[in-house]
This record gives structure tokens, C-alpha cells and sequence, in this order.
């Protein structure tokens, strides 16, 4: 697919739902993630979905503890040891991307 093309096919399926992640495991510590947020299109990162594709990848027992999630804007670290009373901790670079105001 083109990447418009497959922007319209994500936007289509999205319509109704919510986030679209589409997770790809490389290897036991490292994830590749795209995401898709309704009513915005593709995003470059998202800390939320890493965890969560990173968690469920651990549950079923696809990833280590600790695990690199590659995102179009960079790359993220989610380590979690897969009890439900450990928290999920998230590291990564954080940079601004634009700059605006609103006037309410």
C-alpha cells in the first residue's frame, strides 16, 4: 500500500472505534509500533500504546521484561515483569514538536 492509501484504509477502519496500533515483534526485546489516533492520523509516538503493546506482547509471553519499542519518532523503553501488581515504566526522549497559543 501507498501511504495514503493506507492512511484512508486506517482512517476507514478507525471510524466508530478508537486508537489503531499495529505491533510487529522483532525479537524478545524489541517491538516495532505504528499508531494510528482517531481524528488525527498516523502519529510519530505514543507512550500509552507502547506500554500497552509492549504488556500484551509480555502476557503472551512473545517479550522479556524489558523491551525497545520503535515508533516513527524514535525509540521507547517499556520494562514491566509481568505481574499485575508491578507497574509498567516507560523511558524515552521527550522533544517539543510545535509550539502554538489558543485564545479562549
Amino acid at each position: 500500500f501507498s501511504s495514503r492509501r493506507r492512511h484512508t484504509r486506517l482512517g476507514r477502519l478507525s471510524r466508530g472505534l478508537g486508537d489503531v496500533y499495529k505491533r510487529q515483534v522483532i525479537a524478545r526485546d524489541e517491538i516495532d509500533l505504528r499508531v494510528w489516533e482517531r481524528g488525527v492520523g498516523e502519529t510519530l509516538a505514543c507512550g500509552t500504546g507502547a506500554c500497552a503493546a509492549a504488556v500484551v506482547a509480555r502476557m503472551r509471553g512473545q517479550v522479556d521484561d524489558e523491551v525497545r519499542v520503535n515508533l516513527p519518532g524514535g525509540q521507547l523503553v517499556v520494562k514491566w515483569r509481568g505481574t499485575a501488581d508491578d507497574p509498567v515504566w516507560l523511558t524515552g526522549a521527550a522533544e517539543i514538536q510545535s509550539e502554538g497559543t489558543i485564545q479562549l
